[in-house]
């Protein structure tokens, strides 16, 4: 929980610019942790309308609009 308000003040504060999950079940070595090149990791399956909704209920719980989440 604690970590969770962080992440959303840092985001509040401009720390962090978006927030995004990995929900994807793979093996770490697909992740490519041990070089951390992005462009060859696995890039997970994609489901905005699932994130987005999830998103906007904390935004919205936390005085957010919906202008803030295109900010």
């Amino acid at each position: 929980m604690e970590n969770r308000e962080r992440l959303w003040n840092a985001l509040a504060e401009g720390l962090i610019d978006m927030i995004v999950s990995d929900h994807s079940p793979c093996p770490p070595a697909m992740k490519a942790l041990d070089t951390g090149d992005f462009i060859r990791a696995w890039g997970g399956i994609a489901s905005l309308q699932l994130g987005l909704s999830v998103i906007w209920a904390g935004a919205r719980t936390r005085g957010y609009t919906f202008q803030h989440l295109d900010a």
